[in-house]
Parts: structure tokens; C-alpha cells; sequence
């Protein structure tokens, strides 16, 4: 098994159809120019590059780094150590240079294809790549990168006419090494096997509203690789990957526009700015007919201004985590019809129903290893506890992190459990209830509070953008609070107007039994959030950051009343 043959199946059934389409720059008239692979052409260029990677030295299970931008080549180099059974490894930029060359020297990668300032920088970090053998730069060589360019080595020869073959290789092989983003831990290296890529393009396969022609807009890297690979056409847009957030609205609907787009995948970051910006001016996306938002819980707002936004389409919100994706499934429209009150009243965000050939329970919540399944308390419907998984789509180990893959898995005997992170409950329906991270929640007095559920009670304030729960501590207690991010972004308020602010939050407060204990709030101007989908609250350094600013206040007013 190789996860490359589903390309060339792709490429003999329709050839001319196109793989991947980039914009390459503006002509005179401020147009968009853009440059593609047809499935024929991708095929083609992808055995150039193999065979040329293969004279190198790349062969089944060499480790190869690759931080290489999303454009037309990164799907084309992917495939191509794909099809040699090389193993590529992603590591996303932003888990910070300490994080980053740790990583880098726990995998111990044996090859480097990737941007100039990389191969700028590992001149400061030789250690840490240390195990490199053969090194290639994106670009043009030079003095501080290296003698060999991916650029030369895809130009096509037209006098060869290279082999369209694959390495046929065990089906629990190594295919890639994707790293976490580490938002609440240190970033882990996932163990994909080609059985996994392949069980998670067939199960997309069947939960997309996919038509057979079908073009899609890929926000997130790694979903342009599943796109080419269902036969789609995947348009690489021009935006800063590590940074979501910063999004161009008015390049996201030219891209939608010039192509007319059926499909976009995407952080609900990149999402939130598109939706803002059509509904200020507007604007309607009639081609498009399904947006998959993924990376964090979706506020009901994006999916009410999206629904007003797609009138012959919706959002659909895929649950999962690079361990195991995707897990559940369910529509914006669906959403907001049958499950949108309940969100506001605290009791959680529904994420649909599980997928098929996948299986997800509720089990007692626990920080400690559970080795075997019957260790674990399955709980009732409808109370709320760890959420476990299992299915073809889910990975079996870290790489090189022994502890974190006992902590993360249980093994029933006939097959592994991944704890997701996450709390939720089923509800008698079987449709799965997210409730927040489990590093999130907080145990104040015998109550526990759950960070989704809490902050939808704060959400609904109209100066609110959002809200996070914290573990505010005073002296040796833990006290719940929230922190709260105004839509006019201000960290402070003047007395009567912070008085009057206060007591609206607190009335929110007692008028829900989840919520009745919290009476403590703080104001922050920008949350801090993950560097992957820029959507993840990081609520643990928002906890510890305000228990310090109160502690430091506490030791300035002992010391001056001293004096």
C-alpha cells in the first residue's frame, strides 16, 4: 500500500482536470495570475522529483523535514517522498525556537528541503541538525543555503519520460511525522501510517458534500494533500499559514471568485475575517457550498453570518486533532436549527454524531495512565468526562515519546483508544457535546467548571468579543474568574463604566446554576492563542498571568504599608 496510488488513479481517470492552482503575481491590470498542475502534469513532475531525490539517496524511511510554504510544490514534494516511502515531517514554525530544535533533534531527520532563511538559520543551530545529510533549499542556491534548489530539480526534461510508479510499502509503515501544535503541551510528533491516509481520505470521501467536480479553496496545508488526493481541485491561496488571523478578505473572495470555488477548508480565524468583511459590504458567495472550519469550537455568530452569506451552502464543522481526524461531523445549518440555544445556555457545543467505522465513548475523567480498557469507567449518557476514540483514522504512538503515547492510549486488546484531551457527554440521541480541554476546566469548592459552557453564559454580553475561564489563584485556594476580551478591544475601563460592566457580568452570572459561583472578571486586550489555527484560547497562561499580577499587587501593598 501506498497513499501516492490514489494520485495516479486520479491522473488516469482525468487527466486534464486541474491538481492545484496558486497565484503566481499581478499583471498590469491588477489581475490575479496563477499557475497550475493538471493531475497528468502533477503525476509527471512528482516522478521527476522522486527519481531525482532517489539518486540523492531519499529512499523508504528516510526522515526528510520539509518547511516549504504552502504553494504548487508543497503537495508536489509530499507526494513525492510518498512515493519513494521516504517519511516527510512537518513541524508547524510557531511552537517557538526552543520547542522547534528540540523537536527537530528528537526526530533526527536525514534530509532538509526547505525555505532560504532555514538554511540561514541552522548555521546558528548546528546541533540541532546535526543529522542532516543532504540538504535542499526552495529556491536558487547560494552561499548560505545550499547547492541544491527544489526549483531545479522539478523542471520538467522533455526528452525523459520518467516512470509513474510507487514503492509499495507495508501499510503500517511510517508515511509522515506530523508535530501538535502543542497549545496545551509540548508539541508531538504523530506517527501516520499510509493505512491511516488512506482510511481518513475515504471516510472524507463520504461526509463531504463532495459532486465530482469539485474545487476547493485550501486554507490549511495538509488539507490540500487530502483534496488532490479525493480527485479534487485544491486552490493554494496566498496567506500567511502561521498566521490565520491576519487573513486578506478581499484575496480570499478574488480567489473564490476567479476560480468559483465549491469548497474551502480553513481555521475559523480566516473564516471570521471573510464573513465580516461580506457582510459589511454585502457580499454574497453563491459558488461555494460548504466551508469545513476546524481548529477550535465555532462561535454561533460565524455560522449565522456565514448561513446569511452562502445562500446555496452552509459551514460544516469537522471534530478531531492531528492524533485522529476526523472524529465527528455536523452542519452550521444543523447547528443553528436544532442545537443553537442549548450553546447559549451553557450546556456545551454539539459536534455532530461520529463518523462511520469510528467509535467515540465517554469515560471517567483522569490525569493518570490507563493502560487497559478496563481501567477506564464508561460513563452514562449525558454525564460529562473524557472523550476517547477509535478507529482506523486514529494514530497509535508519538514518536520518540514513550509517556505521552501511555498517556494518551489505552489498548482494549483488540484495539487502541486515544484520549482526546477533551471533556463532553453523549446526549440520548448520541450526539456528542464538547465541553472544553480537559487541562481547562477548573475545581473550585467541589464544583467543576467547564470552560465552554461557562463562557457561553459570558459570550452573550454585547460589549463581549469573547471570554475564557481561568483558575485564578488566591492565596492556597482556586477560585474560578473570566477573563473577558471587549469588542473595542480595551483592557481598562473608568470607574462607573467598569462598576456598571462588572454587574452585568455578574447578573449573567446568577442567572445560571453552571455559572452562579463566578464573580471574579478581568479585562484583556488580545488574547494569547495558538500558533496553528490562531483560534485557541490559551487559558492556562491567561490563568497564571492574572494570579501573578494579584500576587505582585498584594507584595506592593504589604511592602508600602510597611514603609
Amino acid at each position: 500500500m501506498n497513499i501516492t496510488q490514489l494520485i495516479f488513479q486520479n491522473a488516469r481517470k482525468f487527466p486534464y482536470r486541474k491538481a492545484i492552482i496558486a497565484p503566481l503575481s499581478y499583471d498590469k491590470c491588477d489581475r490575479i495570475a496563477y499557475t497550475h498542475y493538471t493531475f497528468e502534469q502533477f503525476v509527471h513532475h512528482s516522478q521527476v522529483l522522486s527519481q531525482r531525490l532517489s539518486k540523492l539517496g531519499v529512499k523508504a524511511g528516510t526522515r526528510t523535514l520539509l518547511f516549504v510554504k504552502p504553494s504548487i510544490d508543497f503537495p508536489l514534494v509530499v507526494f513525492s517522498l510518498f512515493s519513494l516511502g521516504a517519511v516527510p515531517i512537518l513541524i508547524d514554525p510557531g511552537v517557538g525556537r526552543k520547542n522547534l530544535l528540540a523537536a527537530i533533534s528528537k526526530v533526527q531527520p536525514e534530509v532538509l528541503i526547505a525555505e532560504p532563511m532555514v538554511h540561514y538559520m541552522r548555521r546558528f543551530f548546528p546541533k540541532a541538525f546535526a543529522s542532516i545529510r543532504i540538504s535542499i533549499t526552495t529556491q536558487g542556491p547560494s552561499f548560505f543555503t545550499s547547492r541544491l534548489s527544489l526549483q531545479h530539480m522539478i523542471i520538467r526534461d522533455a526528452s525523459q519520460s520518467p516512470r509513474s510508479v510507487y514503492i509499495d510499502v507495508d501499510e503500517h509503515a511510517p508515511a509522515a511525522i506530523v508535530y501538535t501544535s502543542g497549545a496545551t503541551g509540548i508539541p508531538k510528533g504523530v506517527i501516520y501510517t499510509h493505512r491511516m491516509f488512506y482510511h481518513q481520505v475515504k471516510l472524507l470521501k463520504e461526509i463531504l458534500p463532495r459532486t465530482g467536480h469539485d474545487i476547493d479553496l485550501s486554507c490549511f496545508p495538509l488539507f490540500s494533500l487530502f483534496a488532490i488526493a479525493m480527485g479534487m481541485t485544491s486552490v493554494i491561496p496566498w496567506l500567511d499559514a502561521g498566521k490565520p488571523a491576519t487573513a486578506d478578505p478581499q484575496l480570499l473572495l478574488r480567489h473564490i471568485q476567479d476560480h468559483g470555488t465549491t469548497l474551502a477548508s480553513g481555521s475559523p480565524a480566516i473564516w471570521q475575517r471573510l464573513a465580516d468583511f461580506c457582510v459589511e459590504k454585502k457580499i454574497q458567495l453563491p459558488s461555494l457550498r460548504g466551508i469545513m472550519m476546524f481548529g477550535a469550537p465555532i462561535a454561533l455568530q460565524l455560522h449565522e453570518k456565514m448561513q446569511s452569506i452562502l445562500p446555496n451552502g452552509t459551514t460544516y464543522t469537522p471534530y478531531g486533532a492531528t492524533e485522529s481526524l476526523p472524529v465527528s461531523w455536523i452542519s452550521g445549518r444543523s447547528i443553528l436549527a436544532n442545537f443553537g440555544e442549548r450553546s447559549r445556555r451553557g450546556e456545551g457545543t454539539c459536534i455532530g454524531k461520529v463518523v462511520p467505522t469510528t467509535e467515540a465513548r465517554i469515560i471517567k475523567t483522569s490525569f493518570e495512565v490507563i493502560a487497559k480498557y478496563d481501567e477506564a469507567k464508561e460513563l452514562a449518557p449525558n454525564e460529562v468526562g473524557e472523550l476517547i476514540v477509535s478507529g482506523e483514522q486514529v494514530t497509535r504512538e508519538y514518536f520518540a515519546h514513550r509517556e505521552e503515547t501511555l498517556r494518551s492510549k489505552i489498548n482494549d486488546g483488540q484495539r487502541i483508544w486515544h484520549r482526546m484531551g477533551d471533556l463532553a457527554y453523549k446526549d440520548n440521541e448520541g450526539f456528542i457535546w464538547f465541553c472544553g480541554r480537559k487541562v481547562h476546566q477548573v475545581v473550585s469548592d467541589g464544583q467543576i467548571f467547564y470552560s465552554i459552557n461557562c463562557e457561553a453564559i459570558f459570550n452573550q454580553h454585547p460589549q463581549v468579543r469573547r471570554s475564557a475561564l481561568i483558575a485564578y489563584q488566591i492565596a492556597d485556594a482556586i477560585r474560578p474568574a473570566i477573563v473577558l476580551e471587549r469588542k473595542d478591544r480595551k483592557a481598562e475601563l473608568p470607574g462607573q463604566e467598569l462598576t456598571k460592566f462588572n454587574s452585568e457580568l455578574l447578573l449573567l452570572a446568577k442567572a445560571h446554576p453552571h455559572t452562579r459561583a463566578i464573580a471574579t472578571f478581568f479585562l484583556h486586550q488580545d488574547f494569547p492563542v495558538d500558533c496553528r489555527h490562531n483560534i485557541k484560547i490559551d487559558r492556562i497562561y491567561l490563568g497564571q498571568f492574572f494570579s501573578r499580577k494579584k500576587k505582585a499587587k498584594a507584595t506592593h501593598a504589604r511592602e508600602a504599608n510597611e514603609v
